[in-house]
């Protein structure tokens, strides 16, 4: 089978790397000149150990050292409710059978207090910074310069013969769904059995081809961000193994750590702020949290769409990534999920290579299950959150609550924990992930 696969970010080259596993596919991969990548998604989550152990990626850690990434164990969130200066963890497992056991033995507990004592994760992010340890790094995931990851993905699919093509496509020829060919500036002329677009927003398989979007900016108004990376001032506070998230009031700030610098993003509402104000928000928040002087603080403004293709397996083209979805980056799932889409495909692929086709209805099923149990964790962040100090957090927080959502929510407030950690949930968060954030967010305001 021959795959064509267009777009050289993130997504692309995950997609040419993993799926060159298995030689039997003849994979191309187009860098268009014309599509430059986003490169802010530098958080992962553990999903990322499976993906590069299951394609045999990168057998050790000189991947994160090239990438000048760092480990990471939890993901923080702070200042999300009214509490004073309120923090809550949501830890990645070790053992989540016997974590939940151990939950509820500890009911008693507050978020910070259960998972400082029970999770092994939490201890580690807790006592310290961890250099790159290949003993302990498959406990989580990842901080790392998407830019320099590509370059390692890059380097893996070149020694599985992907074909790498630097050219602009200048014309896409369809029918009926169907991509007969593309035809790029050098006047080549390439077809394929499969064709998987990664060019982000710009989507451009998918322009002419009987494809709805559902916008999800009537529940989630984030749809903006304000990125700067820094130096750090103070490693021993900077740096640290986990992504931390801070409410302001418009959104909430990012921290990830890498070697070198602290990458941070302030992910607003435009809908509510625009972006010169964000601006000074941001920079009045890192001056007074880390005293950085706000003149030496140079920034880049990204806008991203927040929703998702009904399909995105259309005739013989698949959509990867941002050119299929994008929900926003809180819990730092951008990453996580296009590797699902990755995974899902090559087990179609693995079956009945030959039929492959005829799995497009379950593939579609699938990854939107997994898309809409995503999004629905991550509007209960704003949901649950009693802040009413700005419009965007009364807007925010005035969303209704869906049939998973509330049953959640009530199960929460009836002490039915047992049942919330039992339930079966599809998605990359399981039933602990939820119990964790209605324990950490807590739902009195409900």
């Amino acid at each position: 089978m021959r795959i064509i696969i267009i777009g050289a970010g993130t997504a692309g080259y995950s997609a040419a790397a993993a799926l060159s596993h298995n030689k039997k596919l003849n994979i191309s991969l187009i860098e268009p000149t014309d599509i430059p990548t986003i490169g802010v998604g530098e958080s992962t989550l553990p999903l990322i150990n499976e993906f590069h152990k299951k394609f045999d990626i990168f057998s050790d850690l000189q991947w994160l050292e090239n990438s000048h990434g760092t480990m990471k164990f939890t993901i923080d969130f702070r200042n999300f409710t009214t509490k004073k200066n309120s923090v809550w963890s949501h830890p990645f497992y070790v053992n989540p059978d016997l974590e939940k056991i151990h939950i509820l033995d500890n009911l008693n507990l507050t978020n910070e207090e259960l998972t400082d004592k029970l999770f092994y994760t939490q201890k580690l992010k807790n006592t310290g910074f961890k250099k790159n340890n290949q003993d302990i790094s498959n406990l989580g995931a990842y901080h790392f310069d998407a830019s320099l990851y590509v370059k390692e993905l890059k380097q893996v699919a070149l020694s599985r013969n992907v074909q790498i093509l630097n050219n602009k496509i200048i014309k896409i020829n369809q029918n009926n769904n169907i991509t007969q060919n593309v035809i790029l500036d050098n006047g080549n002329t390439l077809e394929a059995d499969l064709y998987i677009d990664c060019t982000g927003f710009k989507n451009i398989l998918f322009e002419n081809l009987n494809s709805k979007f559902t916008s999800f900016t009537d529940r989630l108004f984030c749809d903006s961000a304000i990125t700067i990376r820094l130096p750090y001032i103070n490693e021993e506070i900077q740096k640290v193994n986990a992504t931390l998230c801070h409410a302001l009031d418009n959104g909430w700030v990012w921290h990830t750590s890498l070697e070198g610098t602290l990458a941070v993003g302030y992910v607003f509402s435009s809908q509510h702020t625009n972006a010169d104000a964000a601006t000074i928000e941001l920079k009045t928040y890192l001056t007074e949290i880390y005293g950085y002087e706000s003149k030496d603080l140079h920034h880049n403004v990204v806008k991203f769409r927040s929703g998702s293709l009904e399909k995105s397996w259309i005739g013989n083209n698949i959509s990867i990534g941002l050119s299929s979805f994008f929900i926003e980056p809180i819990e730092s799932t951008g990453i996580a999920l296009f590797q699902a889409q990755i995974i899902e495909l090559n087990k179609i692929l693995e079956t009945n290579m030959q039929f492959a086709t005829n799995y497009r209805a379950l593939y579609n099923k699938t990854i939107k299950n997994k898309i809409f149990a995503v999004k629905d964790f991550i509007e209960m962040h704003y949901i649950l959150s009693d802040r009413d100090d700005s419009q965007f957090w009364i807007d925010a927080k005035s969303i209704t609550p869906n049939a998973t959502q509330k049953k959640f929510i009530d199960l929460y407030k009836e002490k039915e924990f047992e049942e919330i950690m039992n339930s079966e949930i599809e998605g990359i968060f399981g039933s602990l992930s939820w119990f964790l954030l209605l324990l950490g967010m807590d739902t009195k305001s409900i």
